[in-house]
């Protein structure tokens, strides 16, 4: 009997509004969840702080050779809100090892994405949102698409 195998997509947590504490997304096409430990940092780090309402995501997997990173982070946030990824600015979004490519999230390289705020409620300690993005930088492997991007924050 042959076992049903889960799609990329479905490796994925739900994208949820409840506080979950959950981060995923496609990257060209395979699922990037946080994931390990290196003995000195979480593998999923978010602060917020409510005095500019800003966010800062760090996810890590470190169950590979090569760590790899997702960084990403936004100020003057609210509930329903979408700010597109640019070059530099307020809304940006950085990657490391992946795809043999390190971007921090103040470079000027190519981005091109959303980053969707579905819930901010910080009198519950919830911020759930949405994000894409493409990343291209000359002297990478490939261009980066990263789709299907969710995150459920709860404290």
């Amino acid at each position: 009997m042959q076992k049903n195998k889960l799609s990329e997509l479905d490796k994925l947590p739900p994208a949820t509004q409840t506080g979950a504490n959950t981060f995923g997304c496609l990257i060209n096409g395979k699922a990037y969840l946080p994931g390990g430990w290196d003995g000195n940092h979480s593998n999923y780090r978010v602060f917020v702080d409510a005095s500019d309402s800003s966010l800062d995501i760090r996810t890590y997997n470190f169950e590979t050779s090569l760590k790899s990173q997702i960084t990403f982070g936004s100020s003057g946030l609210y509930s329903n809100i979408s700010l597109p990824f640019i070059h530099i600015g307020r809304t940006t979004l950085g990657i490391a090892n992946i795809s043999n490519c390190y971007i921090p999230v103040n470079d000027s390289v190519y981005r091109k994405g959303e980053l969707k705020i579905t819930r901010y409620d910080l009198q519950n300690g919830v911020v759930s949102g949405e994000f894409n993005c493409t990343i291209y930088k000359q002297g990478c492997t490939d261009t980066v698409r990263i789709t299907n991007g969710r995150f459920d924050i709860g404290q």
